[in-house]
């Protein structure tokens, strides 16, 4: 969760656990904030890709608390977070 002294910053890359996801915390970057409440896509991206990724309307934003919103994880979630991206890039290369 959002440790006191860290704050939450535009285009910042952070993560967060979505429901049914097993608990994996996913890449995810900020693109709005308006007090507690900030704009989020799912991946990491610099600020020059975002703009024109969301001029395409490739990116769907999502808004929540940013209470939720992991600015650290651990080794093991790095692990586990590597490990599903090696799955995915096989099965995506597969079909």
């Amino acid at each position: 969760m959002l440790d006191k002294k860290q704050t939450i910053e535009m285009y910042g890359k952070y993560y967060k656990i979505f429901k049914g996801n097993g608990g994996i915390p996913e890449k995810i970057t900020v693109v709005g904030i308006n007090g507690d409440e900030v704009s989020i896509v799912r991946g990491h991206y610099e600020q020059q890709d975002l703009e024109s990724l969301e001029k395409s309307m490739l990116l769907i934003k999502m808004t929540c608390n940013k209470e939720v919103i992991l600015t650290n994880i651990t080794a093991k979630q790095r692990a586990i977070i590597e490990k599903k991206r090696k799955w995915d890039f096989r099965k995506r290369n597969n079909h």
